[in-house]
């Protein structure tokens, strides 16, 4: 069967195409190759650092738009929000762990308070810490863990009555729409 000449033009454009670009190109970490300003040292995807306040500030920054509150409507409902969603974390277990796995990487080990220098644990998250510090040593006494749960119960009661103080507390500024806005985003019952 005879070539046609025009079929090995084309095969010899398709490889050019596909060949030359790459020739210009060193192997990464070869001397010579130009650095890619976007790349991480070491070559790898960067993974973000998380930041508890800036996740609550654009939380809270969501919650506002959704609201439609002014900047001074927002001011005075702000705090009352964080206070509610802070709470309900509290209600819900308190702990740092997100996905079942603590910060790190070890499902074994003890969760990471979440606070910052200037924000202490609340007694609820500090509670979940010290029974997942108590669980995660596997010589603990039966009685060291049933201590530690009650306390962990007994936090977890007590932000439950303060979420409800708080809620009612948020309650007195809102508008009819704003509440129903708070209760689709699940701050509000």
């Amino acid at each position: 069967m005879a070539v046609k000449p025009w079929n090995i033009f084309a095969a010899a454009l398709l490889v050019g195409v596909l060949v030359i670009p790459s020739l210009g190109q060193t192997a990464p970490g070869t001397p010579g190759q130009q650095p890619n300003p976007n790349t991480p040292p070491g070559g790898g995807r960067q993974r973000r650092q998380y930041d508890p306040a800036q996740a609550r500030q654009q939380s809270l920054d969501r919650i506002k738009q959704a609201l439609g509150a002014t900047d001074d409507e927002f001011q005075a409902l702000a705090p009352k929000i964080d206070k509610v969603m802070t709470l309900q974390r509290d209600t819900r277990g308190g702990s740092s762990r997100r996905g079942g796995r603590t910060r790190g990487g070890d499902p074994n080990a003890a969760p990471t308070p979440t606070a910052t220098p200037t924000t202490p644990l609340t007694p609820a998250r500090q509670a979940s810490t010290d029974l997942a510090a108590t669980l995660a040593n596997k010589d603990a006494k039966p009685d060291e863990i049933k201590a530690r749960l009650d306390a962990y119960r007994a936090a977890r009661a007590q932000a439950k009555a303060e979420l409800a103080a708080a809620q009612q507390d948020l309650l007195g500024l809102l508008t009819q729409r704003q509440e129903a806005t708070l209760v689709t985003l699940g701050i509000l019952e």
